[in-house]
């Protein structure tokens, strides 16, 4: 598993421990002795695609570790899928139904509660429109997400982008619908001179990439990389729920009816 924050850590030890399954993470917080292990892993498994596949195909390649790029556990559908795939090459299918049906009782009542707060946020009937900046595999598990959250998308910011997702992307517009896919390093002018052109209510960024800036439209204060004493638990830990790329949403966005 690879590009993760440490909350991610605690979230998917904890998923994949109620199966009796445990987690290499590597390469950040990893130990020499971690890398050394990596030929024993049952599958690789991705957190972000892009950062994965080189060495995930080397790892296969050169040990015979199966691997699998895509979905991204993103929200609750693309997390369910994750899930799923992992237990295909671990011999967890039934264990995985059965944490998904409890996952889900306690999760999706949550989830409810932020995408109605999102949904009249406005006032109008108008969605809060969000603006995401990600790599092209995590673009496809990002936007049904947001959608999930009941936000509008019409748009991402993606550093890398090829032939590789094509059949999977067709797959999102049939689901989603039409957006833009505005490529592009994250280098801080051109980040912010999209984010002007666009103007959405939410921008965000990758962790260290693309600067931070000042804008005078929004819905809230963000931050990226958030510790746990910042974030709202369902933020992190709501089944993957929390996955923003960015971190803390002010008390004033959303209210607290969803704890």
């Amino acid at each position: 598993m690879l590009s993760y924050t440490w909350q991610d850590r605690l979230e998917i030890k904890r998923l994949l421990g109620k199966v009796g399954l445990r987690v290499n993470f590597i390469p950040e917080f990893a130990s020499v002795e971690q890398l050394e292990t990596l030929s024993e892993a049952a599958v690789t498994a991705p957190i972000c695609p892009t950062y994965t596949d080189y060495l995930a195909r080397g790892l296969e390649q050169e040990y015979g570790v199966p691997y699998f790029l895509y979905p991204s556990p993103m929200g609750i559908a693309n997390t369910d899928e994750w899930l799923r795939t992992i237990a295909k090459h671990t011999g967890k299918e039934k264990e995985v139904e059965a944490l998904i049906e409890e996952e889900h009782k306690k999760w999706l009542p949550k989830l409810k509660a932020i995408r109605h707060e999102f949904e009249n946020f406005k006032g109008n009937g108008e969605k809060v429109e969000v603006l995401g900046a990600l790599g092209q595999g995590r673009l496809l598990a990002q936007i049904p997400y947001f959608d999930e959250l009941g936000l509008k998308s019409s748009a991402a910011m993606c550093q890398d982008f090829d032939n590789l997702i094509l059949q999977d992307l067709e797959k999102l517009l049939a689901q989603i619908g039409d957006f833009d896919i505005l490529v592009n390093t994250f280098q801080a002018a051109e980040q912010t001179h999209i984010t002007n052109q666009r103007n959405p209510d939410i921008a965000m960024t990758c962790p260290f990439q693309g600067g931070a800036f000042k804008r005078d439209k929004g819905v809230g204060a963000l931050k990226v990389g958030c510790t746990s004493l910042e974030c709202p638990e369902w933020l992190y830990r709501s089944y993957r729920i929390w996955k923003f790329p960015f971190a803390v949403i002010e008390k004033s966005f959303i209210s607290e009816n969803y704890a």
